[in-house]
């Protein structure tokens, strides 16, 4: 079986392709400013209509794709409007390339960031309103393109996966997983923000793995909520200080900043693995 994975180069998809070559032939797209194909690896910026032209002319057979990459967001472009533009540009690209190679199977890695950092329980046919988040462009651009690619590329199944917090080794030093083991290691204490009430979905990119692996064996479509538990960040903090920390280590509280509880149920999902 072969399999596309856009994104090839990122935390994400490079841990998916060190797991999933074991099994199946792989295709890396990795983004470049130059397109090139060597073998199995593609340059290639989806961005880029150029780009798109060049890879559709190329002779490939694929089953799945995986689609990995995006425009993520960071302190710096939240509120820019071309984070939005970006990912919308890049699932118009990608609906292109989906029509013309057909793969059986389209996986893409789309966000809790849709819905809002508001106290609720939120489950896969739950209110989408990004608005009400600080990643308000990267969540509404995740929703477009799961649209996107539901509406252009009816003839593949789509797979929609709105992934947690993803945390592991090599993951980006602006995660907030990162961050309280920076500051950990700096001062033995971490700061954390809304008096520590907020939570969220998390997941571990080892988990992230299987469970990927689990919608290829069961070929899955639809959408689901893909996570490993619900923390608040005072839970959070102290399993870092757990793993990392000594007896010394502390908490610092900070009565500012964001306090929802947000739990995401990622019972669809799990309740499928446990049949299997």
């Amino acid at each position: 079986m072969n399999i596309l994975i856009t994104g090839s180069n990122g935390f994400i998809g490079k841990n998916l392709s060190q797991k999933l070559k074991k099994k199946y032939e792989i295709y890396y797209l990795k983004r470049s400013k130059f397109y090139s194909r060597k073998k199995n690896k593609i340059k290639c910026d989806l961005l880029k209509k150029n780009h798109i032209n060049l890879l559709m002319k190329e002779k490939l057979k694929l089953d799945i794709i995986i689609h990995a990459a995006s425009k993520l967001a960071s302190s710096s472009n939240l509120e820019n409007i071309s984070l939005i533009k970006n990912n919308i540009l890049i699932y118009e690209n990608l609906s292109l390339v989906i029509n013309k190679f057909n793969p059986k199977q389209v996986i893409n890695l789309s966000s809790i960031a849709i819905y809002p950092n508001k106290d609720g329980v939120y489950d896969e046919t739950s209110q989408v309103r990004p608005s009400i988040n600080n990643d308000c462009l990267y969540g509404l651009s995740k929703f477009i393109g799961e649209n996107i690619l539901d509406f252009k590329c009816s003839k593949s199944n789509i797979l929609n996966l709105r992934i947690a917090q993803v945390y592991g080794s090599g993951m980006r030093s602006d995660r907030i997983y990162e961050i309280m083991k920076k500051q950990l290691k700096d001062k033995n204490t971490i700061n954390v923000y809304g008096m520590g009430r907020r939570v969220s979905g998390f997941i571990h990119i080892d988990s992230l793995v299987s469970k990927i692996k689990f919608c290829i064996k069961k070929k899955l479509d639809g959408i689901f909520n893909i996570g490993d538990e619900n923390l608040s960040y005072k839970q959070l903090a102290k399993k870092i200080i757990i793993k990392y920390g000594n007896i010394n280590s502390q908490i610092k509280f900070l009565d500012k900043g964001v306090n929802s509880k947000t739990f995401i149920n990622f019972k669809k999902l799990k309740r499928m693995e446990k049949k299997n």
